[in-house]
C-alpha cells in the first residue's frame, strides 16, 4: 500500500466526466477527481486521459482501500508559489482560463491558482453582448480585471471584468494582437445590435428584463444542480473548495447599470436633423466659393490631394502591420494548439520541449538513464552547463543502486560533458568518481571508446593532444587492471588502428608477462585479427600460423584463419588451409573427430559456393567421400 505524499505511477483504466481511475504498479486501484487532473483547464478528460496512458501522481488521501491521487504537475514535480485570494486586490489584471459559460456571465479560473471568479454579462464587453458563446468558449485564455473583492466568512468572492475599456492604458503603450482582435469582435457585436433596430428606447427595458430573468433562472438551476451533486458525491468530493456559484455578484444592479450605459451610448451615436441640415448648407457655400475663386480652390484641392495620398500610405502601412500581427497571433495559436494536442494524446512525452516536460517524464521513470541524459542535453543546448551538471548529479542519486548499467550511462554522460566542456582536471575527477561507484574495468573501457572517438573528430594540434590523452588513459588502465585482457586488447586495437603496429607488438609482449596463461591465446588471436583488419595481412597470417603451430587442436583458430583469408580474397590460401585440416596429423599436427570434420567439409563447401565454381565444389565432395572411405 502506498503512503500519503508518495509519487506513484500507473495506467489509466477508465475516464469519465468526473475524473479517471488509475491501476497502480502493485495492483492497487486509485482515482483522480476532475480538478486534480491538471493545473490547467481540461476540456475533454476522456481525450486527454485515454485508457492505457501511463501517468504519475501524488497520493493525496487514503481512506480504506480507496486511494486519491493528484496528477497536477505542480503537485507531482514540486509546487511553485500559487496565486491566492490574499494576493489579489481590486484593479489587478490577472491571466486566466474561461472554465464555464452561463446566460448571465462566464467563470474564469486564474492561471497557477485555484481562484475562480465571475465575469457578469455586462462586464464582458463595452458593447451589448447578445450571445456569450459567439465571443468566448470554455478553455479560452483571457486577462481579467478584479472589480470587486468580498470576504464572506471563510470564503472570498470575486467579481471580474473583461471590458476593453479597462485596458485602455495598455493599448496606449502597445497592446497585443489578441486585445486588438477582441476590440474588433466587440465592434462587430455593437454594429449587429444597431442594425437589428435595437436603438429604440422603448425596446431597451425588454432586453433588460430578459437578462434579469435569465440570470435568476440560471441561479435557481445552479442551486438545484449543486444540491443534487452534494447528495451524490462522497465526503472528499464535497470539500472541493470554492464553487463557481459562490461568487457574490449583484446581477440585478449590474444589469441596470449596463442597460443605462447602453441607452446613453445609442443616443450619442444617433445623428440629429440639425446636423444634417448644417452639412447641406456647408456644401452649398462650398459650391458658391468654387464659382468665385476657381484658381485658389484648385490649388487648395491639389494640396488636399497630396495630404490624402500621404494619409492613405500611412493607413496602408498600418493595415500591413495589423495583418502581420494577426498572422503572428494565428501562428502562435497554432503552436499552442499543437502543444495542447500533444499533451492530450501523450505524444509530447516523445518530444519534450521544456524542463517541466522532462520533470514529468522523470517522475514517472526515475531509473531511465536515457531521460536523464536527454534532460542534460536539453540544458547543454542552451549553453547552461551548470544546470546540466545539476541534472546529472540528481540522476546518479535518484537511480536505484540495482540499476548498475543505467547509473553507468549517466556517469559516462558526465564524463563526456567534461571531455567537451570541462578541463583535464575535472575530466580526471569525473573518471575517478565513476570508477569508484561502478565497475572500474567497464568505466575505463567505455571512457577509452569516448577518447578514441574524440581523437578521430579533431584535427591538428587538438588531435595530437587528444591522442596523447588517449594513450595515457590506456596505459593507466593496463597498470590498474593488469590481469584483465580486455583492457590490453582495447589498447592494442587502438595502436594498430593508428598505424603503430610495432608499438602494438611490444604491448602484446608486455601483456604476455602480466596476463594468466589461459588468456594468452585469445589475446594473440585478437592481435592477429587487428593486423588483418587494420594493419598488414602478412603480419596477421604470421601470428595466427605461429599460434596454430603451438595449439593445432584449436579448431576455432583454424576457422579464424579461414575467415580472414576469405576476407582478403586469397582463394588458394583458403584451400591450402582446408587441405591442411583434412590431412590430419601429417599436415596440421592434429587429428579431429568425425563430427568436427563434418563441420569442416560443410564450411569448405560454403566457401567454394562463394569463391569457386561447380567444379571446385565437386572437388570438395570428392575429398569428403575419400575421407569417409578412409575412416572406415
Amino acid at each position: 500500500m502506498p503512503e500519503t505524499g508518495q509519487v506513484v505511477k500507473g495506467y489509466v483504466t477508465q475516464t469519465n466526466k468526473k475524473g479517471c481511475f488509475i491501476k497502480l504498479r502493485d495492483g492497487f486501484e486509485s482515482r483522480v477527481q476532475i480538478k486534480d487532473l491538471s493545473d490547467g483547464f481540461v476540456a475533454d478528460p476522456m481525450a486527454s486521459f485515454p485508457p492505457g496512458r501511463l501517468v504519475a501522481g501524488k497520493v493525496e488521501k487514503i481512506k480504506g482501500s480507496l486511494i486519491n491521487l493528484n496528477l497536477r504537475e505542480s503537485s507531482v514535480v514540486g509546487e511553485s508559489d500559487k496565486l491566492g485570494y490574499d494576493d489579489l486586490d481590486e484593479g489587478d489584471k490577472v491571466p486566466g482560463i474561461i472554465t464555464r459559460l452561463e446566460r448571465y456571465g462566464a467563470f474564469v479560473k486564474f492561471l497557477n491558482s485555484d481562484v475562480t471568479g465571475l465575469v457578469h454579462v455586462s462586464e464582458l464587453s463595452d458593447d451589448y453582448v447578445e450571445d456569450i458563446g459567439s465571443i468566448f468558449s470554455p478553455g479560452d485564455k483571457v486577462i481579467a480585471v478584479v472589480l470587486k473583492k468580498v470576504i464572506d466568512g471563510e470564503k472570498c468572492k470575486l467579481s471580474l471584468g473583461l471590458k476593453q475599456s479597462y485596458f485602455g492604458d495598455d493599448d496606449a503603450e502597445g497592446s497585443s494582437s489578441e486585445e486588438e482582435d477582441s476590440d474588433s469582435d466587440s465592434e462587430e457585436v455593437g454594429l449587429k445590435m444597431l442594425e437589428d433596430g435595437s436603438d429604440s428606447d422603448d425596446e431597451l427595458p425588454d432586453v433588460e428584463s430578459d437578462s434579469d430573468s435569465g440570470s435568476e433562472e440560471s441561479d435557481d438551476e445552479e442551486e438545484e444542480e449543486e444540491e443534487e451533486e452534494e447528495e451524490e458525491e462522497e465526503e472528499e468530493e464535497e470539500e472541493e473548495g470554492l464553487q463557481p456559484m459562490d461568487v457574490d455578484v449583484d446581477l440585478d444592479s449590474e444589469a441596470d447599470d449596463y442597460m443605462s450605459k447602453l441607452q446613453e451610448m445609442v443616443k450619442a451615436e444617433a445623428p440629429s436633423d440639425s446636423d444634417s441640415g448644417s452639412d447641406d448648407s456647408d456644401s452649398d457655400s462650398d459650391r458658391d466659393d468654387d464659382n468665385l475663386e476657381w484658381g485658389a480652390t484648385k490649388a487648395a484641392t491639389t494640396k488636399e490631394d497630396t495630404d490624402s495620398d500621404s494619409e492613405s500610405e500611412s493607413d496602408s502601412e498600418e493595415d500591413v502591420k495589423k495583418v502581420n500581427k494577426k498572422q503572428e497571433k494565428k501562428d502562435a495559436e497554432a503552436v499552442i494548439a499543437a502543444r495542447e494536442q500533444a499533451l492530450a494524446d501523450g505524444t509530447a512525452d516523445m518530444n519534450p520541449e521544456s524542463a517541466a516536460d522532462f520533470e514529468r517524464l522523470i517522475a514517472a521513470e526515475p531509473n531511465s538513464s536515457e531521460l536523464w541524459i536527454r534532460f542534460m542535453a536539453f540544458h547543454l543546448s542552451t549553453a547552461d552547463y551548470d544546470k546540466a551538471k545539476m541534472v546529472a548529479e540528481r540522476g546518479v542519486s535518484r537511480i536505484e543502486y540495482t540499476q548498475e548499467d543505467e547509473k553507468l550511462n549517466v556517469y559516462l554522460a558526465i564524463i563526456s560533458m567534461e571531455l567537451n566542456f570541462g578541463s583535464s582536471t575535472s575530466l580526471q575527477e569525473a573518471i575517478s568518481v565513476a570508477a569508484k561507484n561502478n565497475n572500474g574495468k567497464k568505466v575505463y573501457l567505455r571512457v577509452g571508446e569516448l577518447l578514441v572517438g574524440d581523437g578521430k573528430a579533431k584535427v591538428g594540434k587538438d588531435a595530437v593532444a587528444s591522442k596523447e590523452r588517449c594513450a595515457e588513459h590506456f596505459n593507466a588502465g593496463c597498470k590498474k587492471f593488469k590481469t584483465k585482457n580486455q583492457v590490453w586488447i582495447a589498447y592494442c586495437k587502438w595502436l594498430v588502428q593508428e598505424g603503430r603496429s610495432k608499438e602494438a607488438n611490444d604491448l602484446v609482449k608486455r601483456a604476455m608477462l602480466s596476463l594468466p596463461a589461459h588468456k594468452h591465446v585469445e589475446t594473440m588471436s585478437k592481435f592477429a585479427q587487428f593486423e588483418y583488419e587494420f594493419g598488414s595481412s602478412g603480419r596477421g597470417r604470421t601470428v595466427l600460423e605461429g599460434l596454430l603451430s603451438k595449439h593445432p587442436k584449436k579448431l576455432d583458430l583454424w576457422y579464424v584463419l579461414v575467415d580472414k583469408e576469405v576476407k582478403c580474397g586469397d582463394t588458394s590460401g583458403v584451400r591450402s588451409v582446408f587441405r591442411k585440416i583434412v590431412g590430419g596429423a601429417e599436415t596440421c599436427g592434429a587429428k579431429f573427430s568425425d563430427k568436427q570434420m563434418k563441420g569442416v567439409f560443410k564450411k569448405w563447401l560454403e566457401v567454394e559456393g562463394k569463391m569457386g565454381d561447380k567444379k571446385s565444389q565437386e572437388v570438395v565432395k570428392q575429398e569428403a567421400r575419400a575421407y569417409v572411405a578412409k575412416s572406415k
